[in-house]
């Protein structure tokens, strides 16, 4: 029986011989595109589809129903992968029940509120302002504006 091959009349003995590397493929025992589809996949071959997925979650014992759904479900879990909802799932799926979820406070700057005559310097047109400079403890200064060309700002000594 001849195999058939897709190399030209002129090949190689390289390219023959890296050709018959793959000639096999169609002999193996196992369809290959079953190897990623999580509900057609052998059991035998489940453990690398969840390592080729990257699931975080895998126990040994769990069943194989359990080890399917989790591969089945890898990619969406990892695009949702440091939410609430995510991590609620994890916690689900080892067994568990979230109660409560406490977050960061929402707060931008982290930083004590303005005088007010910095609010006023803030606010006021800008055409009217020749120079300002809002500093905190240490003369750092913390705004500065560009007036006609020339730098208005006070430096650190």
């Amino acid at each position: 029986m001849t195999r058939q091959t897709v190399l030209p009349p002129n090949h190689t003995a390289f390219e023959e011989a890296f050709d018959l590397t793959g000639a096999r493929i169609d002999e193996l025992a196992v369809e290959i595109p079953k190897l990623v589809r999580p509900w057609d996949i052998p059991a035998t071959h489940l453990a690398w589809l969840a390592w080729g997925l990257s699931v975080d979650l895998w126990e040994p014992e769990w069943s194989e129903e359990n080890h399917r759904t989790l591969a089945a479900r890898a990619l969406p879990m990892h695009a949702r992968k440091g939410t609430q909802a995510s991590i609620a799932e994890h916690i689900r799926i080892m067994g568990a029940e979230p109660r409560r979820f406490i977050g960061p406070p929402a707060k931008t700057f982290m930083m004590e509120g303005l005088t007010e005559e910095e609010r006023q310097a803030i606010f006021c047109p800008l055409s009217a302002v020749a120079h300002l400079s809002l500093c905190r403890a240490g003369g750092v200064p913390v705004c500065a504006f560009h007036i006609g060309g020339i730098r208005q700002s006070e430096g650190v000594s």
